[in-house]
């Protein structure tokens, strides 16, 4: 490989349910439809029904968010040119300890993207934030309907906390298996960098220091 390219961002786990056969289910658990919202906890009963139906074949899930699914489509370019140098990829965020975070570090791994996500740990019986994050799209004909869970997502923090480890210490981690001095890009998103701006000044440092390039706002 040739240097590396880093992504951070509040990884979700994008689930796509058709609801054609049961239009009333937005009603029933209090969503607008044809609208995009936050899950609050009385959304969460939807969201597992949402995540049952992928378990169940019933509903489709791919890896999300901005940061994922560009390096993903860069492993897709770079394959199709076929090239030997072509950079190492790896995607940084936070998931649950949970089927839906074991089926996005798969999908991720499968794109040839290396998850290093940090899985949270459950703290008591229904906590919402230690259960990995998931954008539920609900599909009634041509109508999309978005809930959005953000869970362990957004707990990222890169200053480094006692369950999550700093940015400085993943970066020794992975420069310390290339060979020699390489280049590296950090992808940041704008959704990560308005939760957590302590990790974004922990990420410029290091780049600074490391004279990186760091790309942000997306």
């Amino acid at each position: 490989s040739s240097g590396m390219l880093i992504g951070i961002d509040q990884v979700l786990l994008d689930v796509l349910v058709p609801i054609d056969d049961d239009p009333k289910i937005l009603e029933r658990h209090q969503i607008q439809p044809v609208s995009q919202c936050l899950a609050e906890e009385k959304h969460m009963p939807l969201v597992k029904e949402a995540l049952a139906s992928v378990e169940a074949g019933k509903a489709s899930a791919t890896p999300g968010g901005v940061i994922a699914n560009s390096l993903r489509a860069g492993s897709w370019w770079l394959k199709r040119q076929k090239s030997s140098t072509a950079p190492r990829r790896v995607m940084l965020g936070r998931i649950g300890q949970d089927a839906a975070g074991k089926r996005l570090q798969k999908e991720i791994s499968a794109s040839q993207v290396e998850p290093m996500f940090d899985e949270a740990r459950c703290a008591a019986d229904n906590d919402a934030e230690s259960t990995t994050g998931t954008c539920c799209c609900f599909l009634a004909e041509k109508a999309r309907t978005m809930l959005t869970h953000l869970g362990a997502s957004k707990t990222l923090h890169l200053r480094g906390t006692s369950e999550c480890k700093s940015f400085d210490s993943r970066m020794n981690l992975l420069q310390a298996s290339l060979a020699g001095v390489q280049p590296c890009v950090v992808l940041v998103s704008g959704f990560y960098a308005q939760a957590d701006p302590e990790g974004v000044a922990a990420i410029r440092s290091w780049c600074s220091t490391h004279h990186t390039t760091k790309i942000g706002g997306h």
